[in-house]
């Protein structure tokens, strides 16, 4: 039964390791919109091409979102109106990490 599982959740595993990365990248984006400070900073001024917070905080909170709303009913359909027990709950979570490196990626 545990073998099933494992072999059931490999490639969510794969995926897995590809959204946090993608997460990491959309944390470390947020702190590097420099705001100039001090009496210089009208002349260090210049247009940054870097992203702003809140253009790194959607995609994080979109990501979020579509775990929080898919997971519930992909078990719920997997695993209990289907029958698949353990095996529903492996395959949910393959098709939930589906989704989400589908939206990272297209971002």
């Amino acid at each position: 039964m545990a073998q099933e599982y494992v072999t059931l959740c490999a490639p969510g595993l794969m995926m897995c390791a590809v959204i946090n990365c993608c997460r990491s990248y959309f944390s470390a984006q947020v702190g590097l919109n420099p705001i100039p400070q001090g009496p210089q900073s009208s002349l260090l001024a210049v247009p940054c091409s870097m992203p702003l917070p809140q253009e790194v905080v959607l995609p994080m909170t979109i990501l979020t979102s579509v775990s929080m709303f898919s997971s519930p009913v992909l078990n719920h359909t997997l695993i209990t109106t289907l029958n698949m027990g353990l095996s529903g709950a492996a395959v949910a979570y393959v098709v939930e990490e589906s989704i989400l490196l589908l939206v990272c990626i297209g971002k």
